[in-house]
């Protein structure tokens, strides 16, 4: 029996008026947890929801939370995604990027780039907050030339 608006807002906790929303015009999609948990409940492949998926590894039995140091990257620690902690990522390429005076961004450079408060910025980094969002972290991506598979 097919899924009715009225049994996907039950089980999101929504209006079925905001799962029409979703559906004709995207809405409240901008949400990773949410485009993770939909794709799992309808066997959708993470790739049509813009998501990406843990790049398989070549010895079966390693660690999975461990893919980007095979790649070359720093050894983030794994969020419950099996990606790297988002906000691990953007301290460590922010670090990396050089301003035109020499001298690698800081928090408040990032936090004047987004208008919002350095000690925003810190919680982003220490403790992922404000990091749910499809378009923030595309918009970082761009700005630090972090490499897309990061985000999941």
């Amino acid at each position: 029996m097919p899924w009715t608006q009225r049994d996907l807002a039950q089980v999101l906790g929504k209006q079925e008026l905001a799962i029409r929303e979703m559906e004709l015009r995207d809405s409240g999609l901008n949400d990773i947890i949410r485009r993770r948990f939909l794709a799992e409940l309808f066997a959708i492949p993470p790739s049509l929801l813009g998501l990406a998926t843990v790049p398989e590894i070549e010895n079966p039995g390693a660690v999975i939370s461990i893919w980007w140091v095979k790649l070359g990257f720093p050894a983030f620690d794994a969020g419950p995604d099996g990606f790297p902690r988002p906000g691990q990522v953007i301290r460590h390429f922010r670090q990396m990027r050089v301003k035109a005076d020499g001298k690698p961004w800081t928090q408040r450079d990032l936090a004047q780039v987004l208008g919002k408060q350095e000690l925003a910025m810190r919680d982003m980094e220490l403790r992922d907050t404000g990091l749910n969002d499809i378009p923030r972290r595309r918009f970082l991506a761009h700005l630090f030339d972090i490499p897309l598979f990061f985000w999941g």
